[in-house]
Formats: structure tokens, C-alpha cells, sequence
């Protein structure tokens, strides 16, 4: 194969892996509270052992989307990777 040849794969590859990152972080942000809760089920079980009611507080105005959107991101690169 030539050079270009390999360009043109390496394109593709990289449009697919694309598309699987893209169709997965798609389910796995319409799945984010399930995903959120169970990751953190351990936490709040600490924080309810203590004095305190256990709650997650987001103190900025962004603080929840940004978290729901990173949480997504990272479940997504964990369920797609082989």
C-alpha cells in the first residue's frame, strides 16, 4: 500500500471510532442517573454512616451538567474501548 493508501484507512478507522464514541456517549448520557447513582451508592452510604443526610450538593450553576457530561465521557470511552 502506498501512502496515501494508509491515510485514507487511517481516516476511516478514525470516522468509525468516532461514530461508536459518539452512538455510545449518546446511551450512556440518557442512562446517567442509573450511571450516577451506582457510582455513588458507596459514598452516600458513607455520608448517611455519619451526622449528615448523605446529600450531593452542587455549589455553581454548571456543576451538574458538566458533571452529567464528563460522567458520560468517561462511561463511553470505557464502554466502547475492545
Amino acid at each position: 500500500m502506498s501512502f496515501v493508501d494508509h491515510l485514507e484507512e487511517l481516516r476511516t478507522v478514525l470516522i468509525r471510532v468516532l461514530g461508536i464514541l459518539l452512538v455510545s456517549f449518546l446511551i450512556c448520557y440518557s442512562y446517567g442517573e442509573y450511571i450516577s447513582e451506582f457510582l455513588l451508592a458507596p459514598l452516600r452510604d458513607a455520608l448517611s454512616a455519619g451526622e449528615s443526610d448523605g446529600k450531593i450538593v452542587y455549589l455553581n450553576l454548571l456543576d451538574k451538567v458538566l458533571s452529567q457530561l464528563q460522567l458520560a465521557f468517561w462511561s463511553s470511552l470505557i464502554v466502547s474501548s475492545p
